[in-house]
């Protein structure tokens, strides 16, 4: 068993507003910064009446881009961001709800291309470009696990908020509006 040191949740939640406010750069081929990204998926979620795990999974998914920098290696991005995210915020006390989201919403974008081709042609220009580096299209087995999860149907939400959270100019809440929701999660982690 896996032992998750404690962070108070107004340290972490700290450090989460420090990361998220220093993504301020673009977000690797779209129109707009990484932290607009994060709040407009976020603000889907919530309109959508999510659980305060999607909600933290949508503010949070891209979190592995923004605490690895490989902007000079890789223009995109990490090519294993959902990774990198998921075992930064496991390491911090998140709760498989939230984790397991972080991790799969690259798998649910190959998982729909692998169900309709078309599905690719809907995606921003820099969103298929990373698709081959993350593998391209799942294979029938692949697609075969992937639909059997529990958490099916979140990741596919979570990806339709993350192919939609990609507009210029919209206004969306601050970071400080997430606390309460974030915190209700670590909560019920711990």
């Amino acid at each position: 068993m896996r032992v998750v040191p404690q962070i108070d949740t107004v340290t972490l939640w700290s450090e989460l507003v420090g990361i998220l406010e220093r993504a301020e750069e673009s977000y690797y081929g779209e129109g707009i910064s990484q932290l607009d990204h994060a709040l407009q998926t976020a603000r889907l979620a919530s309109e959508a009446a999510a659980s305060a795990d999607e909600i933290t999974a949508a503010l949070l998914h891209d979190i592995g881009l923004m605490v690895e920098d490989t902007t000079q290696t890789a223009p995109l991005g990490a090519p294993n961001h959902e990774e990198i995210g998921a075992r930064f915020l496991e390491d911090r006390g998140f709760g498989p709800g939230v984790v397991s989201l972080v991790r799969e919403h690259v798998s649910a974008k190959r998982y729909l291309i692998w169900r309709d081709r078309r599905y690719a042609e809907k995606l921003s220009e820099a969103s298929q470009q990373t698709l081959e580096m993350q593998g391209g299209p799942m294979t029938d087995a692949e697609a075969e696990k992937f639909a059997r999860s529990p958490a099916f149907r979140a990741r596919l939400r979570l990806r339709a908020w993350d192919d939609r959270a990609k507009v210029e100019g919209l206004k969306v809440a601050t970071l400080s509006e997430y606390r309460d929701t974030v915190l209700e999660h670590l909560a019920r982690a711990s």
